[in-house]
């Protein structure tokens, strides 16, 4: 039985190309007008790069496209509109809006941001004036607002969060206070048996600017550091055992398993119709009943991830290859600098050095 194609006057089988006039089989780019079967990018049409970036002009300099195993200039377009930079193609818009990495804290080592504070948090906590504190965290502030790249709620709860933090501990100091010991003060206020006195209220605004001094400093390393990067350069520069380090990976990646676990078991509790009433006590009754099989995924999940561990000869070995190394540069070492300075500087502003 023979399948024969209406153009041919013989019986032989043939699957041709509509484009091609002949009987072979190939795979032609239709710009190109000759019988050779090639692999050909089809935004060039030919061995030469036709579409060039009109801001680049006649820039000698030029890149190997791979895909089409032709010579591109630099600058030159895919199909796509993405500009081929490095012999990868990138976004147009990749290049706006890029923020210099000395002003990006995200791109300083997280070991630094971690460490450097902390002379800055010892010297908060043992003032006993107003500035001293107000200023730590006021730096603490301009620097993740301005280096910091945060963005919607997050930038809009670390703006009103410490000032919140601050007005409630004036206030509960300022009525819990034992009136004995802030007698010689003025009274400001009565309310019933509460008076506010000036003392209270002023030993609640110091105590409320060191805790959110302290915390905005400690921020500046939790909202700007990747949880995995400060792993890899804890073992890299701090030598802590990779035994513990995998540890913490495993424990990172538990929180979004548990979530997922959590909407899953939710899901099939509304699926069940499992009716836990309302109230306070209807919410700890629904929590209650999240905790067992949430508890027992916990555990499967541990299991399984012990075993592939073990699988892969986890431990096995003293020293162990990181995949990617979190250097430590000349900006760290500037951050530090700049953060241990101010535990000599902020005293001396506020007047107590």
């Amino acid at each position: 039985m023979n399948i024969q194609d209406p153009g041919n006057g013989d019986g032989s089988v043939s699957f041709q190309d509509p484009s091609v006039g002949d009987d072979r089989a190939i795979l032609q780019d239709p710009s190109v007008g000759d019988d050779r079967a090639i692999l050909q990018d089809p935004s060039v049409g030919d061995d030469r790069a036709t579409l060039q970036d009109p801001s680049v002009g006649d820039d000698p300099a030029t890149l190997q496209d791979p895909r089409a195993g032709a010579m591109t200039r630099t600058g030159a377009m895919t199909r796509t509109g993405r500009r081929i930079e490095g012999g990868r193609p990138t976004h147009p818009t990749a290049n706006r809006g890029r923020i210099d990495p000395l002003l990006d804290l995200r791109t300083y080592n997280p070991v630094v941001k971690v460490l450097a504070p902390i002379p800055a948090m010892v010297v908060s906590i043992g003032s006993r004036d107003l500035r001293t504190p107000a200023i730590f965290a006021l730096t603490a502030m301009l620097m993740l607002i301005l280096f910091g790249r945060l963005r919607g709620r997050t930038l809009l709860w670390m703006i009103i969060g410490p000032v919140a933090l601050v007005a409630v501990m004036t206030v509960s100091f300022g009525v819990w206070t034992d009136p004995a010991k802030v007698g010689d003060t003025t009274a400001l206020l009565t309310i019933g048996p509460f008076t506010l006195w000036s003392g209270a209220l002023a030993t609640g605004l110091a105590t409320g600017l060191r805790v959110a001094s302290v915390m905005l400093l400690a921020l500046l390393a939790g909202l700007t550091t990747d949880g995995t990067d400060l792993v890899r350069s804890m073992i890299t520069h701090l030598r802590m055992p990779y035994r513990i380090g995998y540890a913490g990976f495993a424990a990172i990646r538990f929180v979004p398993r548990f979530r997922q676990d959590l909407e899953v078991i939710r899901l099939a509790h509304r699926v069940r119709g499992v009716v836990s009433g309302q109230g306070l006590l209807g919410v700890g009754r629904r929590y209650a009943g999240y905790a067992v099989p949430l508890l027992a995924g916990a555990i499967r999940h541990g299991d399984r991830v012990s075993l592939a561990m073990e699988a892969r000869g986890f431990g096995a070995h003293r020293a162990r290859t990181e995949r990617r190394i979190v250097p430590l540069r000349a900006r760290d070492a500037v951050l530090a600098a700049w953060l241990i300075s101010l535990c000599y500087l902020v005293p001396h502003i506020s007047g107590v050095g």
